[in-house]
């Protein structure tokens, strides 16, 4: 009867012991959920596009500025050193027009620059635009990434 007790216990030793191992997998599956959802803002797995035109807009208009045009295009080409063509990361290109005076076009820069979504600034255009001398007509050309899943 003791030794079936014993090997009752270290069976239920053993069960508690796998629960705890589970519970800790579940806690880094957890984890790693929310490090996978805060990835897919930086990288998305498609475009998104009429989330970036809101985005855009929306910082265009609270810099004080006036949007004149966006246009996106993408690239066919993926990124270099790829080993999957079905899992790639693919370019996004981005031209915005604007008008505004430098100071807020330095703050819409500083706005794309601490967006959650990865992008790069490829150039900047500017002429004087019309009789008020403080307006400016800006171009900017962004590049932003999506993850490409063999769609």
């Amino acid at each position: 009867l003791m030794i079936a007790k014993e090997n009752k216990q270290k069976e239920l030793d053993e069960l508690e012991s796998i629960v705890a191992h589970i519970d800790e997998l579940s806690a880094q599956y957890e984890k790693a959920q929310v490090d996978l959802e805060k990835i897919s803002l930086i990288i998305p797995s498609n475009p998104q596009l009429p989330e970036l035109l809101i985005q855009f807009e929306e910082m265009v208009k609270k810099n004080g500025m006036i949007i004149g045009d966006i246009k996106f295009s993408q690239e066919q080409e993926s990124l270099k050193g790829e080993k999957s063509a079905s899992d790639s990361v693919k370019k996004l290109k981005i031209n915005i027009e604007a008008e505004g005076n430098y100071f807020n076009f330095k703050k819409l820069l500083e706005d794309i620059e601490v967006n959650i979504r990865l992008m790069n600034i490829d150039n900047i255009s500017f002429s004087r635009s019309g009789v008020d001398q403080d307006t400016i007509k800006f171009t900017i050309g962004i590049t932003s990434y999506y993850l490409a899943t063999g769609k």
